[in-house]
Parts: C-alpha cells; structure tokens; sequence
C-alpha cells in the first residue's frame, strides 16, 4: 500500500514537472514577442522577423511562431529565430502560407543545417536545424536575409 501512494507521488511530480516547464516555455516565448515585433525589416515585399534568443531550446521558438501567428498571414512574411540552449545550436525558419515561393524545409536542409553542424528538417511553412555550432549565427541571418533577396 505504501509503495502504490510513492509512485502515486512521484506521476504528481511528473505532471507537476510537465506543466512546469510549459508554462515556462509560454513566459520565456510571450517575454519576446514585442522585442521581436520592434526588429521587423522589410526586405523587398517580405516582412523578416530575426532574433537570437539565448537558453530556450526548439519548443520555445516553436511556440515563438504560433503565438506571431505568422503561418497564417497572408502576406509573404519569414521568421528567424536562433538559440543556442544546453550546448546545442538551434534554427527555426517559419513563413506564411501566404508566400507560396518559400520553402523553409528546402533553406533549412540545403543550407543551415551545414552551418549548425546538425540535422534538421520540417515542413514548407515552418523547419528546424540543431547542431553543435552556434558560432554562425551571424552567417545564417545574412544567409536567409540574401535567399530573400535572390528571386525564388
């Protein structure tokens, strides 16, 4: 009967630990959204939104472009969001379904993964790379900031 109530204990610490980190995930991604707003540059027709935010891993610059809501827009609009987080680099590329042109998981694959000295892959709208090298940040914006300016 006791030993039924500790691994009772220790499920209610897990969720407890889920839910934790969470909400967590949720404070570090709203604490950006508004730093991330004020760096919107127009680079010919396309909106581009940058950032390097430090110690959040993929799920919370998963969570970054939900809450811009940029898959939806109907504009053509790119995100970049980079984080190097427990020794690992990260790179989410995210665009609007309304920039039919753009393929975040083709610019992901084909040049930002080399960068990071990853892996990574996704979707057309939304691609992630993670690698051990967040030493290019720099490299990668100027990377994406010239796909956008080369005709696709």
């Amino acid at each position: 009967m006791l030993t039924e109530r500790v691994k009772e204990i220790y499920q209610e610490i897990e969720q407890f630990e889920v839910k934790t980190k969470e909400q967590l995930e949720k404070l570090q991604a709203h604490a950006t959204l508004g730093r991330i707003e004020s760096k919107k540059v127009m680079i010919g027709t396309t909106v581009f939104y940058q950032d390097i935010i430090l110690n959040v891993d993929s799920n919370v610059l998963k969570r970054i472009y939900t809450e811009l809501n940029i898959k939806d827009r109907t504009e053509n609009v790119v995100i970049l969001l980079l984080s190097s987080c427990n020794d690992k680099a990260y790179a989410l590329l995210g665009c609007s379904q309304g920039f039919k042109e753009f393929d975040c998981n083709k610019v992901i694959k084909e040049k930002i993964v080399s960068l990071v000295d990853g892996g990574g892959g996704g979707q057309k709208f939304m691609a992630i790379a993670t690698g051990n090298d967040s030493g290019k940040f720099d490299s990668i914006i100027n990377l994406v900031k010239e796909t956008l300016n080369t005709p696709l």
